[in-house]
């Protein structure tokens, strides 16, 4: 096998873009002839230098936009995008599914019974207005109202966001669609709520970013981006490029994890001891345990537990996580590309024959069938 030279420029948002590389070394993994050169933004100079000697095959890396590509004129590389902040047609492009992404937050919100939600976004990224379309469309589903800032405030979101503010009256939701977004919005909301007549319930982001989870203080519900998956998905790319096949081909990876935290938790329930318990069963659903163990965590004996859990849902603890495994492998096998074995480990059915088996009493046919035939 002839060897290759791959150059991998990481993203900006270092947590991410680390994620995404580390997809792409296991998927070269298979690939050991493959090296790979990892470029950070600030060294751009030294990714230039290897293009000029001619000593890099390929290169994986966030691309601005169709403009910028034309801009360098005839590429001397293959050369894969892994980027939405605009929609690239001229490359072949292994990005995330960003509607997807907001669609996840919609479900959560519908779930929760709630009648409206607002959204903050950046209009200039197009990975931010994708995440925006999809929450809006899947809540009009559901026929929940949902909020937009609707007034430009220049350069600055902060001045259109109070704006949009001082003239909402009532209680909502907030999907902010990334973490930092909701970060900035929530630091505006904290300064102004003295003088607002909207209170701000359940709020959910995009990223699950521990820095901006520590940044902003709250225990934020968030989506989680399938950054490996589009690691994996750019080196796939990059080998049909490296095979001669140069046709622009775009790969979209759908989100599949929302991390339900204590920002929206909350929204559920106002009793703080089944708050805790809802929390413990997001972050855990792929995981066997007890109603005894989810007990201990809540700080609460099995039968004070389930008491409060009826009263407050309507619906005993386990009753309850069958209900969400569920509804999770449902979407899961529908909407994603993993194996079975992968979901019934995310189900925490404890093996892919336990899954199958359960699977098949419930719906009277095995996962398999089920995904060749839609969602019955």
């Amino acid at each position: 096998m002839q060897k290759r030279t791959i150059g991998v420029v990481l993203e900006s948002d270092v947590e991410y873009g680390v994620a995404v590389f580390e997809g792409i070394r296991a998927a070269l993994d298979k690939l050991p002839e493959w090296e790979v050169v990892p470029v950070t933004q600030a060294q751009q100079g030294l990714l230039s230098r290897l293009l000029e000697a001619r000593r890099l095959d390929g290169i994986i890396a966030p691309v601005m936009s169709d403009r910028w590509v034309q801009s360098q004129g005839a590429p001397v590389a293959a050369l894969v995008n892994i980027s939405n902040i605009s929609r690239v047609e001229t490359l072949s492009s292994a990005v995330v599914d960003d509607r997807m992404a907001g669609v996840l937050v919609a479900r959560h919100f519908a779930e929760m019974g709630l009648a409206r939600a607002g959204v903050v976004f950046e209009r200039a990224v197009h990975a931010s207005v994708l995440r925006k379309e999809g929450f809006c469309a899947s809540l009009a589903e559901h026929g929940v109202q949902v909020e937009l800032p609707t007034v430009p405030g220049g350069y600055s979101y902060e001045v259109e966001w109070e704006h949009w503010l001082r003239g909402v009256k009532g209680e909502m939701a907030l999907f902010g669609t990334s973490d930092r977004v909701v970060r900035r919005f929530m630091n505006l909301y904290r300064r102004l709520q003295g003088e607002l007549q909207v209170r701000v319930g359940a709020v959910a982001g995009v990223g699950d970013s521990l820095v901006e989870r520590a940044l902003s203080g709250i225990d934020l519900s968030s989506v989680v981006l399938p950054a490996a998956a589009v690691g994996r998905a750019a080196v796939g790319l990059m080998q049909r490029l490296l095979d001669g096949d140069r046709r622009p081909v775009r790969c979209e990876v759908a989100p599949v994890e929302l991390i339900v935290r204590r920002s929206s938790a909350a929204g559920r329930t106002g009793d703080e001891l089944v708050v805790k318990a809802l929390g413990y069963i997001d972050r855990m659903i792929g995981v066997r345990f007890s109603v005894d163990e989810l007990a201990v965590f809540a700080g609460a004996s099995r039968r004070k537990l389930e008491m409060r859990f009826q009263g407050e849902l309507g619906v005993a603890p386990a009753a309850y996580i069958r209900e969400q495994r569920r509804v999770l492998a449902e979407r899961l096998l529908t909407e994603s590309t993993l194996t079975i074995r992968e979901i019934a480990a995310r189900c925490g059915a404890g093996s892919p024959q336990a899954f199958t088996t359960q699977f098949k009493e419930l719906h009277g046919v095995p996962p398999a069938a089920f995904r060749a035939g839609g969602k019955r």
